[in-house]
């Protein structure tokens, strides 16, 4: 039997990382903040899911590809609103290995079904007084490694450089460090794109 008691109140949600600064037009700030909900759900998922069930786990993967694509749909919705050639998107953005390993997984999820690579440590624990307290179960989950066949031909086509690949794979790619640390860097950039003068609708942000 599983336990939805701790399923996080997104009716009343606290946004720690998407919080819209006042007076922005960034229509991208909505996805962001749909992002975060998404991270939230995600770091519940792991918690509840006994990954020996793969049923349950299911409710895992799809959280892991809810993720990815809110995150993939707030870059494109920033560069739609963006006028183009007038306004490029911060380097640090671009050259970050973790968003553009978080791109290169929801591109590969657009054509081929994903995967995680699971590893399962079973640690018995002993009471106080030396008898077995039963058997804990920890789980290590990680984002998938990414090879060289996994980026487009087309150079330009990729989220991720050839260059990138051995950090990436080199990361302990836990799903939920690697997804803050990715709404991160995209806070930065939005709140850069802010900062700077470009021709944007009138309109705020509702």
């Amino acid at each position: 039997m599983y336990s939805f008691d701790s399923f996080p109140d997104f009716e009343n949600f606290r946004y720690q990382i998407a919080n819209v600064p006042s007076g922005s037009k960034l229509q991208a700030w909505i996805k962001l903040r749909e992002c975060e909900r998404r991270l939230a759900f995600c770091i519940w998922a792991k918690s509840f899911c006994d990954f020996r069930d793969p049923k349950i786990t299911l409710i895992f993967q799809d959280a892991i590809s809810a993720f990815l694509q809110s995150y993939e749909s707030t870059i494109q919705i920033l560069y739609r609103q963006l006028t183009p050639g007038k306004l490029k998107l911060p380097q640090p953005l671009q050259d970050d290995v973790i968003v553009g390993g978080l791109r290169t997984l929801r591109d590969l999820e657009t054509h081929v079904e994903g995967r995680l690579e699971q590893e399962i440590e079973v640690n018995i624990g002993d009471s106080i007084q030396g008898h077995s307290s039963g058997t804990k179960i920890s789980y290590t989950v990680k984002l998938r490694s990414l090879e060289k066949s996994d980026l487009p031909r087309n150079k330009n086509a990729r989220k991720l450089r050839e260059t990138g690949l051995s950090n990436w794979n080199n990361l302990d790619r836990d799903p939920a460090r690697l997804f803050e640390h990715g709404l991160q860097e995209l806070k930065k950039a939005l709140i850069a794109v802010e900062n700077q003068t470009y021709p944007l609708p009138s309109e705020k942000m509702k």
